[in-house]
């Protein structure tokens, strides 16, 4: 199916909650688009919205975390049904991500599901090289299997990229579980910051691919954090620096001018404007005035 569309999606709120417009609102200010636009998870933020009586989580880590694991939920219209039932959602999500890091890592577009690597174009990566290693889902160690494989890519979180080719329902879900392998299995900032990173760059700025990613890990990593605070502070407009406590936020907006005095600043400034509320802390005005 095509995407929804806005008026799609405030039809169906219209439908489940009580000010469709401000649930329409809450959704673009959050930045989970992504998962309105498909029916499927478009419940699931209705849902959560009726739970919370009228609003969102506060972060954006706990929606994707929640949509990504609805959308690895079994279905009965699935269409591989031998498939169904060997894994549980929060199995295909820990395998999910695993396919995630090896995908941006690696510089991959798609995964190759055909046993013909011959066929295989360079830009995908194929099962066979996914299982390797395990991956950790609630305290146990789970094997990364072709059957586990196969099984999680038949969820709703890839969709066809052409014959024998999956990719992901949408990008920012590839990044956000990305993001989560790295904090999942306990890397440590310095491996972290040698996946994020040109090897033979002096700066160790970030590759522009993985700002996206940098930006959700950013969200759990302090050390990560403050330093794209002063390396990329336009990339953490992209992280859950709402969430922060308003001495970081302060130290942000600091980093923030300093980058744009010096002519640093690499974002769209203009098209990201509306992330700047995120950087609201008590002495904001003092910073700004002075």
């Amino acid at each position: 199916l095509a995407p929804l569309t806005r008026e799609q999606v405030f039809e169906a709120a219209k439908s489940h909650v009580t000010s469709p417009e401000q649930f329409v609102k809450q959704v673009v200010a959050s930045e989970v688009v992504s998962f309105a636009i498909k029916p499927l998870t478009l419940n699931l933020l209705i849902r959560v919205w009726q739970k919370r009586g009228g609003s969102l989580p506060p972060t954006q880590r706990e929606i994707y975390e929640q949509g990504c694991l609805e959308l690895c939920i079994d279905s009965e219209k699935r269409q591989t049904p031998k498939l169904r039932s060997q894994l549980s959602a929060e199995d295909r999500l820990a395998v999910a991500s695993h396919v995630a890091a090896a995908i941006f890592f690696c510089n991959r577009t798609a995964v190759w599901t055909s046993t013909r690597p011959a066929a295989k174009p360079d830009s995908d990566i194929a099962i066979s090289e996914l299982t390797s290693g395990h991956v950790s889902v609630q305290g146990r160690h789970l094997p990364v299997t072709e059957s586990a494989l196969r099984e999680t890519l038949d969820t709703g979180l890839f969709t066809s990229r052409g014959r024998n080719r999956l990719g992901w329902a949408h990008q920012t879900y590839g990044e956000f579980l990305a993001a989560r392998y790295l904090t999942q299995e306990g890397l440590s900032y310095r491996q972290i910051g040698d996946l994020l990173t040109h090897p033979r760059d002096p700066e160790r700025k970030l590759i522009p691919q993985l700002q996206e990613t940098a930006a959700w890990v950013a969200s759990t990593n302090r050390e990560l954090f403050e330093h794209l605070a002063r390396t990329h502070p336009e990339v953490l407009l992209r992280s859950d620096v709402a969430t922060a406590e308003d001495q970081t936020k302060s130290a942000f907006v600091d980093a923030l001018l300093a980058a744009f005095t010096t002519d640093s600043f690499q974002g769209d400034w203009w098209a990201m404007r509306t992330r700047y509320r995120k950087l609201r802390h008590p002495r904001l005005s003092r910073q700004l005035r002075r």
